[in-house]
């Protein structure tokens, strides 16, 4: 098992039409994981992050719909898993 920085870039989609002023079109968030490979880190990462959005409405609801990426994947230092930093997200919306 190695420990990994995964970086995710989500991509937010509405499933209906809506005029909410917390309109967001993306995120980015960061996960340390840890996997038998990158691709395994990837997964973990990904089911990381779709629980933290679990406390975002329009998610839970299935008002919206989340596709995300790896944006890099890095090998990291078995400190930075255990000390559970890096568990935010911020949102951005388009212009």
């Amino acid at each position: 098992m190695q420990c990994f920085h995964v970086l995710i870039h989500g991509n937010v989609t509405p499933c209906v039409q809506r005029n909410s002023q917390n309109a967001f079109s993306g995120f980015y968030t960061s996960r340390w994981v840890v996997g038998n490979d990158e691709q395994a880190a990837v997964l973990r990462a990904f089911r990381s992050a779709e629980r933290a959005l679990q406390n975002w409405s329009d998610f839970r609801d299935g008002l919206v719909e989340v596709r995300m990426k790896a944006e890099e994947v890095s090998e990291g230092l078995w400190w930075r898993w255990l000390s559970g930093v890096g568990q935010g997200i911020t949102f951005y919306s388009d212009p």
